[in-house]
């Protein structure tokens, strides 16, 4: 048939198949292509036949990879686990004429992020513990009642909480004319800075004259004290008293021993170198007689 007595139809031919074949247009040329369209469609059946489909395959270890693995995904024992469920998933590769297995990824499912049956009921079990009670008191606050047993109305709950502390406000020293409680740190160190209880008192006193001076200092619960030039300059000596009387006599004393003739004779004035005898002078008896008026007090 020669090309000028063929008529050009306007417009597109659109394929009813599923496989995308224009149907019942066998016998149409395509210009483009420069083939007839029944050529066209067997060329589109056969490169839809060529597509791959991948299939898997379990086996206990990989096979040699070749052409004859390719499109398939090979599914072998994991070997992070001991579990036989656990796979591992395999393809081949093909590059430049050589084949080469890849590993795609593997059957393990990491649930450990998530909470078992029995967790889960454990959990709701432990939240609905403890929660609101039936409400069956609207009225009153029951003392020693369960956490949520009973339920409060406005004016019972502002009598209850007018009775309780208001919050506290803590100074951090003690502070003058204020209320508040201190917080035990102020306390501390308030009580650090004040003198400790004198229990011990040192005084000391120089002898020294001088301009009077003293000095004071502080150790823990002693006090030392210590004065200088207290002592006064010697002044002049005052004049002599008058003379005291005359005490009593003493008691006479013992006897003394008798003394010879010749000290008797000079007591009473005689001079032993006369021509008298001692004992023609002064005898025994005259000498006993002048010591008893010397004891007596005739003599001096």
């Amino acid at each position: 048939m020669a090309k000028d007595n063929i008529v050009k139809i306007g417009g597109e031919l659109k394929s009813v198949a599923a496989d995308g074949v224009v149907a019942g247009a066998e016998a149409i040329r395509d210009y483009t292509e420069g083939k007839m369209q029944s050529a066209i469609n067997a060329e589109l059946r056969a490169a839809i036949a060529a597509v791959s489909h991948l299939t898997y395959v379990v086996v206990p270890s990989l096979p040699v990879p070749s052409v004859s693995t390719m499109g398939k995904i090979y599914l072998i024992p994991s070997s992070s686990t001991a579990d036989n469920n656990v796979k591992d998933e395999y393809i081949t590769i093909e590059s430049g004429g050589s084949y080469s297995w890849e590993q795609i990824g593997s059957t393990s499912v990491d649930l450990s992020a998530y909470s078992t049956t029995a967790q889960m009921n454990t959990a709701i079990q432990n939240a609905v513990s403890g929660k609101q009670d039936t409400i069956n008191d609207l009225t009153t606050i029951r003392s020693g009642a369960s956490a949520g047993a009973t339920a409060v109305q406005p004016a019972a709950m502002s009598t209850a909480l007018t009775a309780k502390q208001d919050t506290l406000t803590f100074d951090n020293a003690p502070t003058a004319n204020s209320n508040n409680p201190v917080k035990s740190g102020g306390v501390k160190t308030a009580i650090d800075a004040k003198q400790d209880t004198i229990s011990t008192v040192n005084v000391t006193v120089d002898n020294n004259t001088g301009t009077p001076s003293g000095s004071a200092s502080v150790s823990g619960s002693t006090l030392s004290l210590s004065f200088q030039n207290l002592k006064g300059a010697t002044g002049e000596q005052g004049p002599q008293g008058i003379q005291g009387v005359q005490g009593v006599q003493g008691p006479k004393g013992d006897t003394g021993v008798t003394g010879d003739a010749s000290s008797l004779a000079i007591i009473h004035g005689i001079d032993k170198t006369t021509s008298y005898a001692t004992t023609d002078v002064c005898g025994a008896d005259a000498a006993q007689a002048l010591l008893n008026e010397i004891e007596g007090g005739f003599y001096y």
